[in-house]
């Protein structure tokens, strides 16, 4: 299934959805990039400690945001160029129920098993 084997109302659907999602995740890196510049002061080893784990917390938060921020990205841009909801691996079609789910999946349900369990093997030397 790709963006022609979408009815442009789904093809409509997941695109404003994507979207949505991307507008959200652009205001919370405002936010958060707002409130850093508030410059917390640190005044003894406890704080430092707290802040230290936030610091940490804030950045896992951040990367992940930016991750998802370029998977929607790229599920954008396969709509633009008519491959939206074609596995990148194999080619067949992710099925609109995994789209519904996930709008941006770039494989189908079976090479991402695949390709997980690819990660999830030990590198060998």
């Amino acid at each position: 299934m790709t963006t022609l084997d979408l009815n442009p109302q789904e093809a409509a659907k997941l695109s404003q959805r994507l979207r949505a999602r991307y507008e959200v995740l652009t205001q919370r890196s405002a936010l958060r990039t707002a409130d850093a510049m508030d410059g917390t002061e640190v005044h003894d080893m406890k704080d430092e400690a707290s802040a230290a784990a936030l610091d940490e917390v804030q950045a896992a938060d951040r990367q992940r945001d930016e991750t998802e921020m370029a998977d929607i990205e790229q599920a954008l841009a396969r709509m633009h160029v008519q491959t939206y909801g074609a596995c990148v691996d194999c080619g067949g079609a992710i099925g609109l129920k995994r789209l519904q789910a996930y709008p941006t999946a770039k494989r189908c349900r079976d090479c991402q098993e695949t390709h997980e369990q690819a990660a999830r093997r030990p590198v060998s030397h």
